[in-house]
């Protein structure tokens, strides 16, 4: 009787186990599919920059207001996207060194 409550509990745990074993490699590839966003879209912030940077190398377009809100608002997306992956970075390093 006991030797069949034990493989009932052993089972029951290799399937809790296992379930939650599937949720998180789900959200393990989450994470991965949102990194790639966040790549790709900080490749584009800062493409758009670079772009911006040298259309307006006079800086008339951005000494004007309406245009040079749209340049400091594409900066500051590209220092928040910056820090964000620095941030990431930084906790790859200190996650492997562990």
């Amino acid at each position: 009787m006991i030797y069949i409550l034990l493989i009932i509990i052993i089972l029951l745990s290799f399937y809790i186990i296992f379930n939650l074993l599937k949720k998180v490699e789900k959200y393990e590839d989450a994470i991965i599919s949102q990194n790639i966003f966040i790549d790709k879209f900080t490749g584009v912030v800062e493409y758009v920059d670079k772009k911006l940077q040298e259309l307006d190398h006079k800086g008339s377009f951005k000494s004007d207001d309406e245009i040079g809100f749209f340049f400091e608002e594409v900066k500051v997306l590209n220092g928040l996207l910056n820090s964000y992956n620095q941030k990431i970075r930084e906790e790859e390093i200190n996650g492997n060194t562990k």
